[in-house]
């Protein structure tokens, strides 16, 4: 079996990804499954450290990588050369997964799910390699439409979607 299986979750601004996609691992370890996570910042802002810590004043003084280690727990930082792509980027740093659920790279060929919210837009975006809906509202017009309020029913499809074996 392929490992790992990506999928990305996209959808308008503010739409709820993020919230999904903690109930879509919520869902997926429950079921013993090894989640990993990619969130693509577009603007590069975000703060990995508060400002001040050491790790923080570590990368300010120019440290190609950085990390910190804790019990069960680690964390690394990486200056490229400009961004990695999203196969590179798994392929290093995911190989171990089941499954690797994304934020952002829209525009990448992996499988994606789209959430859709009645308050931001009730139309969706349509991107190639949709596999899924999650929405407050009724879609007729696409045939694998979750209820944002039934998650559940999500990580069924994906685990036979994907093939993934759970415990």
């Amino acid at each position: 079996m392929e490992k790992p299986k990506v999928l990305i979750i996209t959808g308008r601004k503010n739409c709820g990804k993020t919230t999904l996609m903690e109930k879509l691992i919520a869902g997926m370890k429950q079921r013993e499954l090894a989640v990993g996570v990619v969130k693509h910042d577009f603007h590069g802002t975000f703060v990995w450290e508060e400002p001040g810590k050491d790790t923080d004043r570590f990368w300010r003084s120019g440290a190609d990588m950085v990390s910190i280690v804790g019990p069960g727990k680690y964390a690394c930082k990486y200056r490229t050369g400009g961004e990695l792509p999203l196969a590179d980027l798994i392929r290093r740093y995911c190989r171990d997964m089941d499954v690797v659920l994304v934020e952002g790279f829209r525009e990448e060929p992996y499988p994606k799910v789209e959430v859709v919210r009645s308050e931001i837009s009730p139309e969706s975006l349509n991107p190639e390699g949709l596999i899924a809906i999650a929405s407050d509202v009724e879609m007729e017009s696409f045939k694998k439409v979750f209820s944002l309020d039934r998650v559940d029913e999500l990580v069924i499809f994906l685990i036979e979607y994907f093939s993934l074996s759970t415990r």
